[in-house]
């Protein structure tokens, strides 16, 4: 019986031998290389979807810049032009009395703060007061003139006479 034992088991160890050579030296490497060649594919396609989305944005970005190539001129109207800082306060000084409001307008001087090469940031200040229909019609006007004004801060107060008192802080844009 012993013999027929090392007849099966000879066999059998051959078998496993075989089978763990396989396993050390094929499958095991295949098994590593396919890990690493899956890591690669997943980190170039997260590059890969990365430069996509650049590539859309940056398309995008063309185009934008492509639709906005012909406003350039209506864009530049917004700035006061130098030279013409009393012109916009005469503007908004007809506009106050067209629509029934006393206005005082404050600004120091039109130094500003340079935000661009050629585009400083000029501090405004309006104080007005009158009724509130006048008040509102007043910045409906505001909002109809061609140069901008930026509003930062906006305060209204009734007053004794029942008339409103308002002030706006803000800035607008001159252009050299």
């Amino acid at each position: 019986m012993t013999g027929v034992k090392k007849n099966f088991i000879f066999p059998i160890l051959t078998i496993i031998a075989v089978l763990v050579i396989v396993v050390v030296f094929i499958i095991y490497p295949t098994l590593t290389k396919i890990t690493t060649i899956s890591q690669a594919i997943i980190t170039e396609r997260i590059d890969l979807e990365n430069k996509l989305s650049f590539g859309i944005n940056l398309n995008k970005v063309q185009r934008d810049l492509e639709d906005t190539a012909g406003l350039e001129k209506e864009l530049e109207q917004i700035y006061i032009k130098k030279g013409q800082e009393l012109d916009f306060i005469t503007r908004l000084e007809n506009l106050a009395e067209i629509d029934g409001v006393n206005v005082n307008i404050d600004y120091a001087d039109f130094s500003g703060k340079t935000i661009s090469q050629n585009i400083r940031a000029i501090p405004l200040t309006i104080n007005f007061s009158g009724d509130y229909k006048n008040i509102v019609n007043f910045f409906q006007s505001l909002e109809t003139l061609k140069n901008y004004y930026n509003l930062d801060l906006i305060v209204l107060a009734k007053n004794q006479q029942n008339n409103l008192n308002a002030q706006t802080v803000g800035q607008t844009y001159l252009i050299e």
